[in-house]
């Protein structure tokens, strides 16, 4: 099922450069993210490549959903995914601006990997599951606002860097106390 403009010009510039059928829409992915399930569907599986394909239709909206897709990689390594331009060309999210301009997006200190940033999420579920703190006075602890904590818990953002490097500093030395 070809959806839009640009997957239907992905899938004739695909088959005519490989000669590869690709379907459109092959099924839903699952996974957990943040304790609830969610699920990815990518626009296209070329069977005879063994490849998923996502059309990126603008560099705003594939940044947007950039942390389901980087859930999505954690919990399926071994799926090989594309993202490719309308003309089959590969997608490059690290590229600059056309313009030679650089982003204004990105961050100008190297972030942490991925996992930290998950880990902080994953102790703050685990903390409120054993109920041994409760928000507010979690929040003061780590020396962040209680709304962040909430977004945390219901899984709508993954942390700043600098957030989750307080929480994990708080973690560990909360559970060197402990011992």
């Amino acid at each position: 099922m070809i959806l839009n403009k640009r997957e239907r010009l992905f899938y004739l510039a695909h088959k005519n450069s490989t000669g590869h059928e690709a379907v459109g829409q092959p099924g839903s992915l699952a996974f957990f993210r943040n304790g609830h399930r969610s699920y990815y569907r990518p626009d296209f599986y070329c069977p005879d490549c063994r490849i998923y394909f996502e059309v990126v239709g603008s560099r705003q909206a594939f940044h947007q959903n950039r942390t389901k897709i980087e859930a999505f990689k954690l919990a399926y390594p071994d799926v090989n995914l594309k993202y490719v331009h309308p003309d089959g060309s590969e997608y490059d999210p690290n590229r600059p601006h056309r313009n030679g301009y650089p982003r204004r997006w990105m961050d100008p200190y190297p972030r942490p990997e991925l996992g930290y940033r998950l880990k902080a999420v994953e102790r703050l579920q685990k903390s409120m599951i054993n109920d041994s703190h409760g928000i507010k006075r979690l929040a003061n602890e780590i020396g962040v606002g209680r709304c962040v904590i909430r977004y945390l818990l219901a899984g709508q953002h993954l942390p700043h860097p600098k957030t989750a490097k307080l929480i994990n500093g708080w973690f560990d030395s909360h559970m060197e106390a402990e011992q």
